[in-house]
């Protein structure tokens, strides 16, 4: 508990490990290793260490939910889904299980099933933003844009201080065409979020598609210096300059990005869809191929 506390995950590990070779059938030890190994992202370990728990004691609620939580990450959507169900059993219908479990619903592509379980937590807490905000997601999937945006709304009405609420209305308000507003909300992440270096890649996009380039190409620059190592903001830089017509400096740029990460060399066409056009692109790509 002290190596968890101290953010020394490894010395954790290892330590569960060895409590666990004199002490097997302590399912506490077993559940805490799961959520160990879900901190370090292993979480094809975390779900071994929590299935041991649940073995050992077949009712302890959180075993399964902490083991339908490291099965989301995994994407294994219907396995968690079944988790989320088998704490319920166990426990207390609680607002965040719902939520979860319209979270797999969702990313199984079954909309109603998840707008009725979303709504199924707000009913147990009505301030759950992450529910608000689910709603939002599966509107806009149904194609209702702005009664998305109404329900994103609402979640950060709950918590005003979520990057993740207003990086989604962000996003939302860009598809609807609501540029200053979108451009407002993309701000507030990066001042909530500074390390959030796929907020900076995406307010570019934002300012490209409205052709600000002169803005674009400085929040590029502002990030190259914030993530001098990232390959994604540098690529996304050189493909601003291509598309705003820079096209000696987009060159220059595009051969650094080629030295330093070659294998990204896709995203060009990611971020530039006019790349597979320019002929330069695809020659520069063919010399620093070796």
């Amino acid at each position: 508990y002290c190596y968890d506390l101290a953010n020394k995950h490894d010395e954790c590990i290892k330590y569960y490990h060895q409590f666990l070779d004199e002490n097997p059938y302590s399912f506490t030890a077993r559940y805490n290793l799961g959520n160990a190994y879900s901190k370090v992202e292993n979480f094809e370990k975390s779900v071994q260490a929590l299935d041991f728990c649940i073995l050992i004691q077949e009712n302890f609620a959180s075993a399964h939910f902490n083991k339908a939580n490291a099965l989301m990450q995994l994407e294994r959507f219907s396995d968690a889904l079944e988790c989320y169900n088998n704490a319920l059993k166990h426990e207390d219908a609680q607002a965040v299980t719902y939520a979860y479990i319209g979270e797999c619903y969702e990313k199984m592509e079954q909309l109603d099933e998840a707008l009725f379980y979303y709504q199924k937590a707000l009913k147990l807490d009505e301030e759950w933003g992450d529910a608000y905000l689910g709603i939002g997601i599966v509107k806009d999937l149904q194609g209702h844009i702005n009664e998305a945006l109404t329900y994103i709304n609402k979640a950060i009405a709950c918590d005003s201080e979520n990057a993740d609420y207003w990086y989604v209305y962000a996003e939302g308000l860009k598809k609807a065409e609501l540029f200053e507003e979108a451009e407002n909300a993309f701000l507030k992440v990066i001042g909530l979020e500074p390390e959030n270096y796929n907020a900076y890649i995406d307010y570019v996009s934002l300012l490209e598609v409205q052709e600000q380039f002169a803005k674009a190409i400085e929040i590029a620059e502002e990030a190259i210096v914030l993530f001098p190592e990232n390959a994604e903001i540098k690529y996304r830089h050189a493909a601003i300059l291509f598309s705003s017509g820079l096209q000696q400096e987009a060159k220059i740029n595009f051969e650094a990005c080629l030295r330093e990460h070659y294998n990204s060399k896709d995203l060009i066409f990611e971020y530039f869809e006019d790349a597979k056009n320019i002929a330069i692109i695809a020659e520069l790509i063919e010399l620093y191929k070796n």
